[in-house]
């Protein structure tokens, strides 16, 4: 999920929705990235720096990788930069035999 800003209810609103497990990159631009699943989730990581606007939220889940971000809406080079080093990330995930998406 992106742009979840006053979501300080979360785990209420996951749980509501059937998914007990959760993570949260609160981004410094306030709208921020969250992961929910009905499964646990492992490998958390999360990135809020360059070249991202708003941040990347990592976790996986029954052996997935998933891969959350807002794409910047400052301008098209910053969007293309966010997508290859997302691109990169998955590359480098399926060479460790790691399926993301």
């Amino acid at each position: 999920l992106q742009e979840c800003n006053g979501w300080d209810k979360l785990p209420n609103i996951a749980v509501e929705c059937g998914f007990d497990h959760f993570e949260i990159l609160e981004c410094k631009t306030g709208y921020h990235l969250i992961i929910m699943s009905t499964a646990p989730l492992t490998n958390v990581k999360r990135r809020a720096e360059d070249p991202f606007h708003h941040g990347l939220l990592e976790a996986e889940a029954r052996g997935i990788r998933f891969l959350v971000t807002h794409l910047s809406p400052k301008s098209a080079k910053i969007r293309l930069q966010e997508a290859k080093a997302i691109q990169t990330r998955c590359q480098e995930l399926q060479a460790e035999g790691v399926p993301s998406v």
